[in-house]
């Protein structure tokens, strides 16, 4: 997913604490957790989060002003617990477009988490991605998702566009 990209370039890790290491958010430029060296453990998937996230604003097009990261989805009435780890709004900044749901590299599960969220928010398109592999869905209707899409649209584009695009083989 990011083989033409350099993480190293595009994000600012430091060891924040002793032995543990953050990067900086590229959206808030806060600092987030991703390893504890002295007990080997860590958050990967921040890291493909925040590689997506540069993607997003710099090859796709969007602002940051349209992406949320750790949003709580609502399901029904109540807002639970659970939070999309990246949604990209309309133009309006209020209607969720794109769902990201980004695992760790050795992670293969997620993508009936992701429909869940598409379906409870009303989005049209979803994103799940550990880094190495990714699945774009496409929501047309409730309930029924495809992977016709061959990317997402970028900020400049809409679903028709991308769906009118001639294929070559």
């Amino acid at each position: 997913e990011f083989e033409n990209y350099k993480p190293e370039e595009i994000l600012e890790i430091h060891e924040k604490e002793s032995h543990r290491y953050y990067l900086k958010d590229i959206k808030t430029g806060n600092d987030r957790f991703i390893y504890d060296e002295e007990k080997q453990t860590g958050k990967p998937e921040e890291i493909i989060r925040q590689l997506w996230l540069y993607k997003l604003n710099k090859y796709y097009g969007y602002p940051f002003d349209r992406i949320e990261t750790e949003k709580s989805v609502n399901f029904g009435r109540e807002i639970h617990k659970k939070s999309a780890d990246i949604v990209i709004f309309q133009d309006d900044k209020i209607t969720p477009y794109i769902i990201l749901e980004v695992k760790s590299p050795s992670e293969e599960k997620g993508i009936d988490q992701l429909k869940s969220y598409l379906n409870a928010e009303g989005c049209e398109i979803g994103v799940w991605s550990n880094g190495v592999d990714r699945i774009i869905l496409y929501r047309n209707y409730p309930n029924n998702f495809e992977d016709t899409l061959p990317d997402i649209p970028s900020a400049d584009k809409t679903i028709d566009d991308l769906l009118q695009e001639k294929k070559t083989l």
